[in-house]
């Protein structure tokens, strides 16, 4: 999961920033996922460090608390 926001020195342009990611575990049949703090390391993520599915890795418990995934602005969009 990367954010896409546009070069500071050149607004025309756009670059990309790793957020998250997930690797699976075969062994364990779960996703670990982690975030990439501001040291540039990746991190576990603590409100869900391990998700079943892909699809819940997108959308981790307690997102909408720490907004780590920037989901401020979809919060915004469904309480408006």
């Amino acid at each position: 999961m990367f954010e896409i926001r546009p070069v500071w020195s050149k607004p025309s342009q756009e670059m990309e920033s790793p957020v998250a990611k997930a690797t699976y575990v075969k062994t364990q049949g779960m996703w670990k996922v982690y975030w990439m703090r501001a040291d540039l390391k990746w991190h576990g993520y603590a409100p869900a460090p391990k998700v079943q599915t892909v699809d819940a890795f997108s959308r981790p418990g307690g997102a909408r608390q720490t907004c780590v995934f920037f989901r401020v602005a979809e919060d915004a969009v469904e309480q408006g």
